[in-house]
C-alpha cells in the first residue's frame, strides 16, 4: 500500500466508520454463519474499532482480529475496545501478520480498495483483485467477505 495513503491517515485519524450500515451487515452476518466462540473475524480497515465495538454491543461472541495501515488510527481503535479482548495490529492489508493457514468465518473490509491506485486504472485495478483475492483465500470454507466501499 502506498506510503502516501498511510501518511495521510497517520496525520488525519478520525472516525470513518459508515455506523448507520451496521445494522445491515450484523443482520448479515447473523443470517449467514453459525456464530459461537471459535467463530473469528478479521476486520481489515478497522479505523476506531467502532464495527467491532457494534458487533459486540449487538451480542456477537466472537474472536476478534482487526488491522489497520495506520497506528495513529489503531491507537483510537485501541482506546475505544479497551474492554473488549480484540487482537489489534498495525499492518499494510497485503501482509496480514496472521499465520498462513489461519482462516476467517467473517472479513470486513471497510474504505480501504479506493486507496489502491496504481499508475494507471488498469493496475488499480489489479491491486483491487490482488486484495480480494487474499482476502478469499483467508477465508473459511463457509466464510464470508463483506466490502463496504463508497465510489465517488
Amino acid at each position: 500500500m502506498s506510503r502516501n495513503v498511510k501518511s495521510y491517515f497517520e496525520v488525519h485519524s478520525h472516525n470513518y466508520s459508515h455506523a448507520e450500515l451496521y445494522p445491515l451487515i450484523i443482520d448479515k452476518i447473523k443470517n449467514s454463519i453459525s456464530i459461537d466462540i471459535d467463530t473469528k473475524l478479521l476486520d481489515v480497515g478497522c479505523g476506531d474499532g467502532s464495527f467491532i465495538k457494534s458487533l459486540v454491543k449487538a451480542g456477537l461472541k466472537m474472536d476478534f482480529f482487526a488491522t489497520d495501515i495506520s497506528l495513529k488510527m489503531l491507537e483510537q481503535a485501541r482506546e475505544n475496545l479497551r474492554d473488549y479482548d480484540v487482537a489489534l495490529f498495525v499492518a499494510d492489508a497485503f501482509k496480514i501478520p496472521v499465520t498462513s493457514d489461519m482462516k476467517f468465518d467473517v472479513i470486513h473490509i471497510d474504505s480501504v480498495l479506493h486507496h489502491l491506485i496504481g499508475k494507471t486504472r488498469g493496475k488499480s485495478t489489479l491491486l483491487i483483485k490482488k486484495m480480494l483475492g487474499l482476502l478469499v483465500a483467508k477465508l473459511s470454507s463457509n466464510g464470508i467477505l463483506i466490502v463496504e466501499e463508497w465510489y465517488y
